[in-house]
């Protein structure tokens, strides 16, 4: 088997410390708690997986997983083990090959969206692998850009994929990435003013590695980034400012009302039950700051007499947002669905 470069045979831990996040993976504070407690396991009965968009941080927090992993772990891409898994065969391997992979105590594979329904020996083996990993209480992890029941995988291995511990990661809220700005603005060893790295750190909400790029960019291309303002950082960084494709109302109308299990219908009634209030305000609140609609505008998606009520959508969502963290993690899973069906 062709070894990772991130694999390690041994590693000596205190499992007992707290866990230390450096610019490479700042999490969501609604994720540290949860990832940390990952970071901290030694054996599981179940696989673990961890979906999120293009830069959300996925890999990066594999890699820390594994050089913190007390014992024997490898990451591998998904075609890193399809290229290992195909040499094997032709060499006439395949045993020395599944024992190596077996002999891990920790094993993560990444970009499990890659897999194709044609590659059935492939899934066949990730099925057999869960399958010893979970007998022995070893730790299998998969990483992937969406949910596990949106795979186009076998039946077989979808029933596997679909119990396991699931963590969705949500891009880092804005003070994460500010602080993210600052540890890369460290490391290029160069200031940029405060107003200046709040103004990146609201221009790059999604995709972490474009946000670090852009700090690198500015080390490079500025003779004086301490003297730069927001205009002559948009000069420079707007071709890394993330486009996002046609989001239109009433796909955030639709993904709202499916993730409350509601119907858009009770959305824009007069309902005001909590469940269906709860939707409303969410569909007030992304339309503002994801489309940037006025509050006469939103009043007509969401059928409202005037403005006065979406603003008090709004703003009484932003009130529960900076209240509870699990709302902020389901916001931005919502968020996800609408610039993935936005794709489509």
């Amino acid at each position: 088997v062709r070894r990772s470069v991130l694999e390690k045979a041994t590693a000596k831990v205190n499992h007992d410390r707290p866990i230390q996040w450096d610019g490479r993976f700042l999490p969501h504070p609604a994720l540290a708690e949860e990832l940390a407690s990952l970071l901290k396991l030694k054996k599981f009965y179940r696989p673990v997986y961890i979906s999120g968009g293009a830069g959300s941080g996925k890999s990066v927090f594999a890699r820390k997983w594994v050089e913190h992993f007390e014992g024997r772990a490898a990451y591998l891409s998904l075609p890193e083990f399809l290229e290992s898994f195909v040499s094997s065969i032709r060499s006439q391997k395949t045993l020395e090959w599944k024992s190596e992979l077996r002999s891990n105590s920790l094993l993560i594979i990444d970009d499990l969206q890659l897999l194709k329904t044609t590659a059935a020996r492939c899934q066949e083996e990730l099925r057999n692998l869960i399958d010893d990993f979970e007998r022995d209480e070893k730790l299998i992890v998969f990483l992937a850009d969406r949910d596990p029941s949106a795979l186009t995988v076998s039946r077989d291995l979808k029933s596997r994929l679909m119990p396991a511990r699931h963590i969705h990661l949500i891009f880092p809220d804005k003070e994460t990435r500010k602080q993210i700005v600052r540890s890369v603005l460290e490391e290029d060893g160069f200031t940029l003013k405060d107003d200046v790295i709040d103004h990146l750190a609201t221009k790059i909400p999604t995709d972490m590695r474009l946000l670090r790029a852009a700090v690198h960019r500015l080390s490079f291309q500025s003779t004086d980034p301490r003297a730069m303002a927001a205009e002559e950082v948009d000069r420079i960084c707007e071709p890394l400012y993330r486009h996002e494709p046609g989001v239109r109302p009433e796909i955030i109308l639709s993904i709202v009302a499916e993730f409350f299990h509601v119907s858009p219908d009770d959305i824009r009634s007069s309902a005001k039950d909590k469940k269906v209030s709860l939707a409303r305000h969410t569909v007030s609140f992304l339309c503002s700051t994801m489309l940037n609609m006025t509050l006469s505008e939103i009043a007509r998606i969401t059928n409202r007499k005037d403005h006065t009520g979406v603003l008090y959508a709004i703003n009484r969502l932003e009130k529960l947002l900076r209240e509870d963290l699990f709302l902020t993690r389901q916001l931005e899973e919502i968020k996800d669905r609408i610039l993935s069906e936005s794709r489509r």
